[in-house]
């Protein structure tokens, strides 16, 4: 899995570029940005409108808003918006009055891929480098002022123009005379009412039918013959020793035979049967209690003990293809580890801290599978393990698998099986998950 930034459902890669400018002009007040827009299903959303608000954020990740604008760039058929922040629609602030030295700098993005104003997904990162020119603009020595020169001689003020006549008001003409108003018109006699009509005579009701005839209810049908009981099968035998202090055990589809030890021989229980003598020794990708020994402990591991054998078994499948890390921004305290040993702890504080369902620490540490119910989110030192031993594990997709090991606040760790490089990634991303648990 390729290592970007990613935003929730929808992921987008975004990095800035320093514009070129003459050193004898002024800086342009712009960055240039660059984002992938994907949807639900990670599918890219191309030559498509989409509405972005962009913030700079002074101190950080919540800090001070000192600018907001907004802009609707269009997707190309590569999915990458472009755009130049400081040439959108000004929300609040003044892009050419940001104090670039001054403490640290956060860009926030706001994104509606449907192209209007209901930002559904939301990303913050830290500015790491300030583009030279806008910070030299703002950082720079002022000069020393020159002095000021002499104040000219006051030229005479000009003569006031005289001013004009004012010319006479004339006559106000006579009011017209009102005019007559007309005589009001008779009113005229109301019509005569017309009669009422006679009203007419009910119709007849017509007779009622006759009902019809019961039809004949159809006689019962014969009861069938039973079927003939089959015959009783042959009663078994337990199979007979051959040789007196001979055992039998079986083992899932037939008795086997264990020959008489001799006087002092111990009897073991090795996976799952009887043996004389000691086990032979645990190997990687052996079938074992509920999974698949992944690894066995060596010296200088944690919990390894000499003499004893103890290590990782892994899930024999996947629990998850498309499983999320869970809680995006919030720090779980105590799910930090990374050594061998360290993850089933780690799995509790997720469970602990975050109550989202279907995350992938849920999906382990509420497993329960051929028996078992103590498995868990292996930490990033055990992810590795079953990295190198892949292959004899078996089961693996060439894809990116998660850890329980928390980075910070907004990422984790896992694991890449297409190139072994351990690499962090969001919480909000989703991945692939292998359950494990201890032997």
């Amino acid at each position: 899995m390729k290592k970007v930034i990613l935003f929730i459902t929808t992921v987008l890669t975004f990095n800035f570029q320093l514009l070129t400018f003459n050193s004898f002009a002024q800086a342009p007040q712009k960055m240039s940005y660059q984002a992938v827009i994907r949807n639900n299903s990670n599918a890219l959303i191309t030559s498509t409108a989409v509405g972005m608000q962009i913030s700079i954020l002074q101190g950080s990740a919540t800090g001070t808003n000192v600018y907001t604008e907004t802009q609707t760039p269009t997707s190309n058929a590569n999915g990458l918006v472009t755009l130049e922040i400081g040439a959108g629609t000004v929300v609040s602030g003044s892009f050419a009055t940001i104090n670039w030295a001054s403490g640290l700098y956060f860009i926030k993005t706001e994104t509606d891929p449907s192209g209007g104003t209901t930002y559904s997904i939301t990303g913050t990162s830290q500015l790491l480098s300030v583009p030279y020119a806008l910070y030299a603009e703002t950082s720079g020595t002022t000069g020393v002022a020159g002095t000021t020169g002499a104040t000219g001689i006051a030229g005479p003020n000009g003569l006031n123009g005289a001013d004009g006549l004012t010319g006479a008001i004339g006559q106000t003409g006579a009011t017209g005379a009102d005019g007559t108003i007309g005589a009001t018109g008779t009113t005229g006699a109301d019509g005569i009412v017309g009669a009422t009509g006679a009203t007419g005579a009910d119709g007849i009701v017509g007779a009622t039918g006759t009902t019809g005839a019961d039809g004949i209810v159809g006689s019962t049908g014969a009861t069938g013959v039973d079927g003939i009981v089959g015959s009783t099968g042959a009663t078994g035998t337990f199979q007979s020793g051959i040789t007196p202090g001979e055992m039998l055990y079986w083992n899932g589809s037939n008795w086997i035979a264990v020959t008489p030890g001799i006087r002092g021989q111990n009897l073991t229980y090795c996976n799952g049967f009887p043996t004389w003598g000691a086990c032979p020794p645990l190997t990687i990708g052996e079938s074992y209690e509920g999974g698949i020994i992944a690894y066995i402990l060596q010296v200088g591991d944690p919990g390894y003990i000499a003499g004893q054998e103890h290590g990782l078994i892994a899930a024999s499948s996947d629990q998850s293809i498309n499983a999320p890390w869970g809680c995006w921004g919030t720090l779980l305290t105590g799910a930090d580890g990374t050594a061998i040993g360290t993850g089933n702890q780690n799995t509790i504080d997720i469970m602990t801290g975050c109550a989202t369902a279907g995350i992938a620490a849920r999906l382990c540490g509420d497993l329960i599978l051929n028996g078992y119910s103590d498995w868990y989110l292996p930490s990033k030192d055990e992810l590795n393990k079953l990295y190198i031993n892949r292959v004899a594990i078996g089961g693996f997709a060439s894809n990116f698998y998660f850890s329980s090991s928390e980075n910070n606040n907004n990422t984790f760790w896992g694991h890449a099986f297409y190139n072994g490089n351990a690499l962090t990634d969001n919480k909000f991303v989703s991945g692939y998950v292998r359950a494990v648990r201890t032997f």
